[in-house]
């Protein structure tokens, strides 16, 4: 199972909802480090689309990441919808429905996996503030896979867990003038495919934004660190040899706020170490906010 963590996993566990104070931290939905509630009667919609680059890739065999032979072409794509609402108050609940498309083609072998991988679904509950200076926000959200990747065929590429996974995460943002600074942390608990039980994980990290009007219009800058841990899968009660993982991404990112409605965003995330290996997985992110419920 390649890629376990870093940046995919970033994708995979929470996905964040903006709260947008001063219209910072919009751009988080690229990255999903998080969660935070929304108003009440808010519709917050959002598709994003990534291009993601492998100089180094998950060799199977060896249960580590290898150099990607000169011979090898590793073409990754996906989509991403992405819609939050503000029940109340405090309570916001969100969905996220990713597409993929991955083909593998080596002198060894071709693996193709392209569909929708799996579905997500949570709440995010106001646990304090919700002033536009301080917030704690706690999350709630399950993952579970679709036929279009259960199981998978021989030759096909997984797209994602072939199990359900659940997400207990927390989130703090703390704002000083122009600058944001957002911190999140959660624990995976994941499932079995019938025959694997996968390890569960866990995922930190931190993000500062600077709000930033120019005379070219109102944009936002941000930068951060994702770390993640994945414990060992087991097969019948004994521990799968090499099968855990660990990363840290650099992120960075900009939003283009187009008016109070409708943002544009750039994303960056880099997977800078990974299970021993550097530099190995980074990708581009194009998206598009949209908040329904903003007069």
């Amino acid at each position: 199972m390649g890629r376990h963590v870093g940046y995919p996993l970033a994708v995979l566990a929470l996905a964040l909802v903006p709260l947008r104070a001063n219209a910072q931290l919009g751009y988080r939905p690229l990255f999903g480090t998080g969660a935070q509630a929304v108003a009440r009667g808010r519709l917050y919609l959002s598709v994003t689309g990534e291009a993601i680059a492998h100089p180094e890739m998950y060799d199977p065999a060896t249960a580590r990441y290898i150099h990607t032979p000169a011979t090898t072409v590793f073409n990754d794509v996906g989509l991403r919808a992405f819609a939050t609402y503000g029940v109340t108050r405090r309570l916001s609940l969100f969905t996220e429905v990713p597409l993929r498309s991955v083909h593998l083609y080596s002198l060894a072998q071709t693996r193709i996996g392209k569909g929708v991988p799996d579905i997500t679904m949570g709440g995010t509950w106001r646990v304090l503030g919700g002033t536009a200076r301080t917030s704690l926000d706690a999350t709630l959200a399950a993952t579970l896979p679709v036929a279009a990747d259960t199981a998978p065929r021989q030759n096909q590429y997984p797209l994602a867990l072939d199990a359900p996974a659940y997400a207990l995460g927390l989130t703090a943002t703390t704002r000083l003038g122009a600058y944001a600074l957002s911190y999140s942390g959660s624990y995976t608990l994941a499932g079995s495919d019938g025959a694997l039980d996968y390890g569960d994980w866990a995922d930190l990290a931190v993000l500062v934004d600077r709000d930033t009007p120019t005379p070219f219009g109102h944009f936002s800058f941000a930068a951060g660190l994702h770390a993640a841990y994945k414990a060992g899968n087991r097969r019948a009660g004994a521990s799968v040899p090499a099968s855990w993982d660990d990363s840290v991404t650099v992120l960075a990112g900009a939003t283009y706020h187009y008016n109070r409605n409708l943002d544009f965003k750039l994303g960056v995330p880099y997977t800078i170490y990974q299970k021993d290996a550097w530099f190995g997985t980074y990708a581009v992110l194009l998206g598009v906010e949209y908040d329904v419920g903003h007069p």
